[in-house]
């Protein structure tokens, strides 16, 4: 809906050579690849020699003459590698070294609360590694307001963090984020549950995530990264089991999103992923999925990106906007598919396919009437079924495209008890919308508007959508190939 008044301008926004510089740019950057993206220590939790640091109420110790401790502050001043273990009921973790000084946190059964303040502070360094210790248990918490708007985390890096290890870690804020940082935040291995009042993850520079489970519950955006700098602000996920459930959007970036493998299950009351830039008509911005299993179940737009999306594999499965308003895919300059899987379901007034499909086709079928959540879509030809999907909201309209739907092809779409007989004469198909969905201004003649019967999310409220399934053109979008 956002990009509605301004699709015209933005066509021909597309035809400008800024346009086609700013497409450039994100092609390279959507390029990168898993070694550019991390270091081979980001997923090394290893370490040799370390020094020790007890943690106590009033009574925390250690004999390294790196740390200093202030009543229930424990400060760390030095390069090098730390274990901690025990508990601080009102204290704080900080680390303060020099620009080029690393520190690894080794976490072996800690728990750490601070009242109006962060957990752990990362003020100063090069690079943080948190590293949860094998089979340990940690807890890091912040309650009530902050004291400090600046330092607004459970656990606050001035610097880059990096958390990695085989142990699991909780992390805790009533009032801010749960973790944070100015710069790139990366999380490798682990197992992780964050619970915040405002944003989950949250890296001004970037957010990387290249394994581990991680769980965030989040009364802002799941992940976010937001920087005015064209080659930051960006998300790039290549592994690992991540699970969103949010008030706003589940991943919000001004630059680019990039999955190229991992699992990706976002439930949100907002978008289910938006690429902003920094207006409506920045096309720099874009979503690129070329592997991994992305699951979105959205109140408003399931993709939005202010600039492109392109799906070159893996799995992507949308249930979003049931009230209309909003689609599945929502995008300001072109949409590409030229692999995988996508199964996007919708209300049908705003539902729009993908503006180009050359290896696979991708149809946009509309149903006579909004179907329940919990409708089972189904796909098939020749009386095989093809994929199916049961998406979690109500909807009268769904984009499916697979390596088995090619132009030229037959197909059967259901919704319940309703079918739809598609033959591809083209690679691209809408029953009633044009090729790219007619702008989604209208549903079909004959096609009720808003019928979904007004469920609000609330928090924890629905289960995850279940499924049964059975080289973009050169140089056109973003394609990581998958490490």
């Amino acid at each position: 809906m956002k990009k509605l008044l301004a699709f015209i301008l933005l066509v021909a926004v597309l035809n400008s050579a800024g346009a086609a510089a700013a497409q450039a740019e994100w092609v390279s950057l959507g390029t990168a690849t898993v070694d550019e993206m991390f270091t081979d220590r980001d997923f090394d939790p290893s370490y040799d020699s370390f020094d020790e640091i007890f943690l106590a109420d009033g009574a925390s110790h250690s004999e390294s003459s790196a740390v200093r401790i202030d009543g229930d502050t424990v400060q760390i001043g030095r390069e090098g590698v730390y274990k901690l273990s025990g508990s601080l009921s009102n204290g704080q973790i900080v680390v303060y070294v020099q620009d080029n000084a690393k520190v690894q946190l080794v976490l072996d059964g800690v728990s750490v609360t601070n009242q109006g303040g962060a957990a752990l502070h990362a003020a100063k360094g090069d690079k943080i590694f948190v590293t949860a210790a094998k089979d340990s248990e940690n807890l890091l918490i912040s309650t009530g307001e902050l004291h400090d708007e600046d330092i607004d985390a459970a656990i606050y890096a001035g610097t880059d963090i990096c958390f990695n290890g085989e142990g699991k870690l909780t992390v805790k804020s009533e009032s801010g984020h749960g973790i944070a940082t100015k710069d790139d935040l990366k999380i490798c291995a682990g197992t992780y549950t964050i619970d915040s009042a405002k944003h989950g993850l949250s890296g001004k520079d970037s957010i990387r995530i290249g394994g581990g489970s991680i769980n965030i519950s989040a009364g802002s955006d799941g992940l976010h990264s937001d920087h005015n700098d064209a080659d930051k602000g960006y998300i790039f996920i290549c592994g690992g089991e991540l699970d969103i459930d949010c008030a706003k959007d589940g991943i919000d970036c001004t630059n680019y999103l990039s999955i190229l493998g991992g699992s990706v299950t976002v439930k949100a009351e907002s978008d289910g992923i938006n690429a902003a830039g920094e207006d409506d008509f920045d096309t720099s911005c874009f979503v690129s999925v070329s592997g991994g299993v992305l699951d979105i179940t959205a109140r408003e737009d399931g993709i939005d990106s202010n600039g492109s999306i392109g799906v070159s594999g893996g799995e992507v499965y949308i249930s979003s906007s049931p009230r209309g308003g909003d689609g599945a895919l929502d995008y300001g300059s072109q949409a590409q598919i030229s692999g995988g899987t996508v199964v996007a379901a919708s209300a049908s007034q705003m539902a729009a396919n993908f503006s180009a499909a050359d290896i696979q086709g991708s149809m946009l079928c509309a149903f006579t009437r909004t179907h329940s959540a919990g409708d089972k879509i189904t796909l098939s030809s020749d009386g095989v079924e093809l994929l199916s999907f049961v998406p979690e909201l109500d909807y009268q309209a769904v984009v499916i495209s697979s390596p088995d739907v090619k132009a030229g092809g037959s197909y059967t779409v259901s919704a319940g008890d309703e079918t739809v007989e598609i033959v591809m004469s083209e690679s691209l198909f809408s029953n009633g919308f044009g090729p790219m969905g007619g702008f989604g201004m209208m549903p079909p003649e004959g096609m009720p508007g808003e019928e979904f019967p007004g469920k609000g999310f609330g928090k924890f409220p629905f289960g995850r959508g279940e499924r049964d399934k059975g080289a973009p053109p050169s140089g056109e979008l973003p394609m990581p190939p998958m490490e």
